[in-house]
């Protein structure tokens, strides 16, 4: 299984990026990758709640939720955060999947998801290997899981500004 680092990715900032729509389907990974974050956290909270709530006023807390006015508040606020959790998933796998794409011609661009311990996966890893035999210049910004190329494959339309148009 390849490693990120085998393929040679420059380092570049949103400044490097020649294409406003690729730099909008970014901040729209970002934010929604916020949201999944903070609904995670508040629905952990709310769980953590309706235990602590339900064991210092003395009621079983084995049978699941006691359904007092802070009880019902507390179920309604675990499943409406739970709902926007699996929803904002849904959400960044289909950005990636369906939006990461050339502007001009809609040609899928690569990306890479990492994982815990340094390995992670590629999507789209074909077109990856396409540009790393052409000798393309990619380039990643920090952390993200967006890889770009320094052109289409496709309609040959410039991404990134002031970069080298090869690796090696």
């Amino acid at each position: 299984m390849a490693n990120i680092n085998d393929y040679g990715l420059i380092n570049i900032t949103e400044d490097d990026i020649n294409s406003e729509e690729l730099i909008k389907v970014m901040q729209k990974y970002e934010s929604n990758s916020k949201m999944w974050k903070y609904s995670l956290f508040a629905f952990l909270i709310a769980l953590a709640a309706d235990y602590l709530l339900g064991s210092f006023m003395g009621k079983d807390v084995q049978g699941g939720f006691n359904f007092t006015k802070l009880g019902t508040f507390l179920v309604i606020f675990i499943t409406l955060c739970f709902i926007v959790f699996v929803v904002c998933l849904i959400r960044e796998s289909r950005i990636l999947k369906k939006k990461w794409t050339c502007p001009k011609c809609g040609q899928k661009l690569p990306y890479y998801i990492s994982k815990s311990g340094g390995n992670g996966r590629f999507g789209n890893k074909e077109i990856l290997d396409g540009f790393d035999r052409a000798n393309v210049t990619m380039g990643r910004v920090g952390e993200k899981p967006f890889i770009i190329p320094h052109h289409c494959p496709g309609c040959r339309e410039l991404f990134l500004k002031n970069k080298a148009p090869t690796n090696k």
